[in-house]
């Protein structure tokens, strides 16, 4: 797998569709788990173009509205998992053409990488483009062949303890933490043969059905408890 990506790698910087990125800086890796047979480690770097919207392109051509073409993802708007499309932000059609290398126009990870949600990572699937906001980075796979990787496994293990550990492995104590482009490329990733990362997720999304269903069923029996609760104090009252 790792082969084939690579080698669709090469073929998007030779077309000049992604740009070389830049060898990783100061990288941390960690790699003391024994794996099943047929898993391997892997630098996100090796399969993800990584990158975000720049300070200075976001300054000079980004002018949020509260209504337009194009959706921004604002760091609020992305969720463990899923996107949130609260309070969304617009710019125009032409101003997301002209920054492309930020715009959201296949399925990718979207991660917050500064702010109160640092960390944070979400799936982008929608059928029509959007764009980035400066606070959040995306991964989009170099293949566009799912049968090469499924993108909500990697989803779940950045969400797992160990993934959120190696998310969070560059950042220092300070005021205002951050993750750079660079840290994200340097994330390693454990990544199983296909077949047992679409077993993962199913087994994942069963189990997140079944935890939805109870806490519906929890917050439906705390209505029914208010509404009885009333209801006795009302006739309590009523006989005095």
């Amino acid at each position: 797998m790792l082969k084939k990506i690579k080698i669709e790698k090469e073929s998007l910087i030779r077309d000049k569709k992604v740009k070389k990125t830049k060898k990783i800086q100061n990288t941390i890796t960690e790699r003391n788990l024994c794996l099943p047979d047929g898993w391997i480690y892997c630098k996100a770097d090796e399969i993800f173009f990584i990158t975000k919207l720049a300070g200075f392109e976001y300054t000079k051509y980004v002018n949020l509205k509260e209504s337009g073409e194009i959706p921004v993802i604002r760091a609020q708007n992305v969720r463990p998992l899923d996107i949130s499309k609260n309070n969304l932000l617009y710019i125009d059609k032409l101003t997301s053409n002209n920054l492309e290398r930020s715009s959201l126009t296949k399925p990718c990870l979207l991660v917050t990488f500064i702010g109160a949600g640092i960390g944070d990572v979400a799936t982008f699937n929608e059928l029509t483009r959007w764009h980035l906001a400066p606070n959040v980075a995306k991964m989009e796979l170099f293949t566009y062949k799912p049968t090469r990787l499924n993108l909500r496994y990697v989803n779940y293990f950045l969400l797992s303890k160990i993934g959120r550990n190696e998310i969070r492995k560059h950042i220092k104590a300070t005021a205002q933490p951050s993750l750079s482009m660079g840290t994200i490329r340097d994330i390693d990733l454990i990544i199983p043969p296909l077949l047992e990362q679409q077993a993962i997720v199913e087994r994942i999304d069963n189990l997140i059905n079944i935890v939805n269903k109870l806490e519906k069923q929890v917050n439906e029996r705390k209505e029914q408890i208010a509404q009885l609760m009333n209801s006795v104090l009302r006739e309590a009252f009523e006989e005095k």
